[in-house]
């Protein structure tokens, strides 16, 4: 018998639970078909998902594996790396590289930002949001009080 979790599950073990613990965990598992579904290796994938206009038709009751999300997060990965959105010179003509790669980030900020390998898209404001806006973890100092 094959393992009932996909390639993205970690599989549980429930050696030296109580039997009532590892009841109800099978109870929940094999009752509730939403879990049932995110952990069955027939979990579909984006690729494997039909399309319309290049992008996959999600199903939210049926949700598909996401993968390599880091695709969707170019700029946050430049500003990671070099401390700045782009190594660009500031540039008003039309047809500088500069005006291309703005126009460009304000389209997948309005229309949001498709992965052409296989449709997995995200909306205009995920996009943002992934992009631009830094999401800060507050870490507390030793032998102060505040983080």
């Amino acid at each position: 018998m094959g393992s009932p979790y996909n390639s993205v599950n970690t599989e549980v073990s429930l050696a030296g639970l109580k039997d009532e613990i590892v009841d109800e965990y099978n109870k929940y598992i094999n009752n509730i078909p939403f879990i049932n579904y995110m952990i069955s290796p027939n979990r579909a994938r984006a690729k494997d998902r039909p399309r319309s206009d290049g992008r996959i038709i999600v199903d939210l009751c049926r949700p598909h594996i996401l993968e390599d999300m880091e695709y969707f997060r170019p700029s946050a990965r430049h500003y990671e790396q070099y401390g700045c959105y782009t190594r660009l010179r500031p540039n008003p003509n039309p047809n500088s590289e500069f005006m291309h790669w703005f126009k460009e980030e304000v389209n997948r900020i309005w229309y949001g930002y498709v992965r052409p390998s296989d449709g997995e898209w995200i909306p205009g404001e995920m996009y943002f949001y992934l992009n631009y806006c830094p999401i800060q973890i507050a870490r507390k100092v030793a032998g102060k009080k505040q983080s």
